[in-house]
């Protein structure tokens, strides 16, 4: 379990380890990172945890942070030393993470613990805003959705997509449009959850579309492609 406490001197991050306790994380030792730095994922075993800079009551996580073992934690930065900001997915172990942005720009990345190696999705306009919406549990297939030019509009639509390092970044408008005529003329998707194998994603409407809060579901079944 992971929390953070807010008290006369900040913000203090924690973990709850069973019959060890409430354990605080270590703050930083720079003062690099906006807001207050707050714990979001972690390994099976407790030994990593993921966290990112965000101002309190605001969901956009900032500059992505690591923690190990008992050491402050250290700042995920990707190519030409962007740090990795909008951690938003990770796998169960915590040993692959997901986020949306750079302190660059707009470009989704992945980050691997085992070997503390970033790299960046690619398959998508520059400047294309991102949000991500879940992953599987093994950390191989992550889904969300892309703002993107509407089919004979000048306007901007959101559509889903799927990515493994297997298949790269592929859209789902394909297999939404075999589902039933309903479901096939949704515009402004989003996906908002993602099984543990991978195979079922739910998708709706996108919460900065003009149905945000509608509350339409539909179930995607994947059939898998090396995934």
């Amino acid at each position: 379990m992971l929390g953070a406490t807010a008290g006369a001197t900040g913000v203090a991050a924690w973990q709850y380890k069973g019959a060890r306790g409430l354990l605080k994380l270590p703050a930083p030792d720079d003062s690099a990172g906006t807001g207050e730095l707050l714990p979001r994922f972690a390994s099976t075993d407790g030994g990593l945890v993921i966290g990112s800079h965000a101002d309190i009551g605001v969901l956009e996580p900032r500059e992505t942070r690591v923690w190990r073992g008992p050491s402050a934690p250290h700042l995920v930065a990707g190519g030409a030393g962007h740090a990795l900001e909008g951690a938003a997915a990770a796998g169960r172990d915590g040993r692959v993470v997901f986020g949306a942005g750079t302190s660059a720009g707009r470009r989704p990345w992945y980050w691997l613990a085992d070997h503390d190696h970033a790299a960046f999705i690619d398959g998508a306009p520059a400047g294309t805003r991102f949000r991500i919406g879940g992953a599987s549990a093994d950390g191989n297939l992550l889904a969300g959705s892309l703002q993107k030019p509407a089919a004979g509009s000048g306007a901007e639509s959101w559509e889903t997509f799927v990515w493994t390092p297997f298949t790269g970044l592929v859209e789902l408008r394909a297999p939404i449009n075999g589902l039933e005529p309903e479901v096939a003329a949704w515009q402004d998707l989003a996906v908002l959850g993602v099984s543990a194998d991978g195979r079922r994603v739910v998708i709706g409407d996108h919460p900065d579309s003009v149905n945000g809060g509608a509350g339409r579901l539909a179930l995607l079944r994947l059939t898998p492609r090396n995934w």
